[in-house]
């Protein structure tokens, strides 16, 4: 919102000789207060700053802040500074620094004490996050990142039991052919035995 005209306050008064008194004081209104707050979120336990700007008035104003609808008194928060422009009117830009413990609200006031006129800003609400995520890993991410390390060792496990699995039916194989080897290998002696007695018993024969 732009800065009002400059406006002239007469204050007078009768005297009993009717003679009238007058004092002519120039003064201006303020816009209404801008306030504007951290735009990453808020942590609890954090410090965090809020600016308020106001233009375009005379003379130069009291600026008073509230948190959480509560007038600060600690002065020591606060920085404000003023400037004026080619016309003589005053811009001020106040700065609210606050360590957070919880949800925070804050509002600015500017005073133009010549017009008896406040002006407060719109309030600004921001919800605290309860803490800070290490490594600015939020907590749907570990989440994510929990289910990726569950699923890459179950996929390991099952890797190990396939390559276990193989070994153990090769060396079934293994051992089933040696078995049938050796098995063969005493079949062929035994026929082979045979074969020599019949010969034996054979040529016994043919002597006779």
């Amino acid at each position: 919102m732009g800065a009002m005209p400059a406006t002239t306050t007469v204050l007078g008064s009768p005297t009993p000789d009717s003679c009238l008194r007058m004092c002519l004081q120039i003064a201006g209104r303020y816009s209404v207060p801008v306030v504007q707050g951290p735009a990453s979120p808020v942590f609890k336990d954090s410090e965090v700053s809020f600016t308020c700007k106001s233009t375009g008035g005379f003379p130069e104003p009291k600026v008073q802040w509230s948190v959480n609808k509560e007038l600060l008194q600690n002065s020591g928060q606060v920085s404000t500074t003023l400037s004026k422009d080619s016309r003589g009117l005053y811009s001020v830009t106040s700065v609210l620094t606050v360590n957070v413990t919880g949800d925070v609200s804050v509002t600015c006031t500017v005073e133009n004490d010549r017009l008896r006129e406040k002006r407060t800003s719109a309030e600004i609400q921001y919800l605290i996050k309860a803490e800070k995520e290490s490594n600015g890993v939020s907590g749907g991410t570990k989440v994510i990142l929990v289910l990726v390390a569950v699923l890459v060792v179950l996929v390991g496990l099952l890797i190990v039991a396939i390559v276990v699995l193989k070994r153990r039916k090769r060396k079934l194989i293994e051992y089933q052919y040696q078995t049938k080897t050796r098995n063969l290998k005493l079949h062929c002696s035994k026929h082979q035995k045979r074969t020599t007695l019949k010969l034996s018993s054979s040529e016994n024969v043919k002597e006779d």
